[in-house]
């Protein structure tokens, strides 16, 4: 029994020396291709020059910041300005019209009836039939293709007629003109 526990105790002796050697091997391996690797690095790429930002950069990045920031804070006014000064244009009508009177269902009514309506990919002709029928208007298409153009339009129903036909003249491939009670596509 004390033989067979000395041979393996011998076995488990050379394998943990093989093993050893194994290791010494590979790093040695390892070694030797990061070597090589760095030669042929040196030979076939050159050494790259660190970037570094002139004055002339830098300033032009503080430039760029400044003026996007200028650019995003009048955006920012202009809207406020706008929203703020088209609220207050509604309440003044309203406290010279009835300075002391409340506010009726049928004018609540009308208050919404002002909101804009938005159309998302909705075709030129179901937009055109709203718009016209608001305003009490017949639609003639004269170009065909017109009626199915899809956009997404924002209608302002405070404006009057000539102002949404001029915004949507202003987009490619539709003109519209007005004629008496008749809106025409052409």
């Amino acid at each position: 029994m004390e033989s067979n526990n000395q041979k393996l105790e011998e076995l488990l002796r050379q394998m943990y020396a093989q093993e050893d050697l194994i290791k010494d091997d590979d790093e040695q391996l390892g070694q030797t291709i990061d070597e090589e690797w760095h030669k042929f690095e040196a030979q076939h790429f050159p050494p790259r020059k660190q970037h570094s930002w002139g004055w002339m950069q830098i300033a032009a990045s503080i430039v760029g910041v400044l003026m996007l920031s200028g650019i995003a804070y009048a955006t920012v006014q202009l809207i406020r300005s706008s929203a703020s000064g088209d609220s207050q244009a509604q309440t003044e009508e309203t406290r010279k019209d009835r300075p002391h009177q409340k506010a009726t269902q049928k004018e609540k009514q009308d208050t919404l009836q002002m909101n804009p309506v938005v159309f998302e990919d909705k075709e030129l002709g179901s937009i055109l039939d709203e718009v016209a029928a608001y305003y009490h208007c017949e639609v003639e298409y004269q170009n065909k293709e017109a009626r199915h153009i899809r956009f997404y339009f924002t209608w302002d129903r405070s404006q009057g007629i000539e102002s949404v036909i001029e915004t949507f003249n202003r987009f490619e491939h539709i003109n519209i003109q007005k004629e008496n009670k008749k809106l025409i596509v052409k």
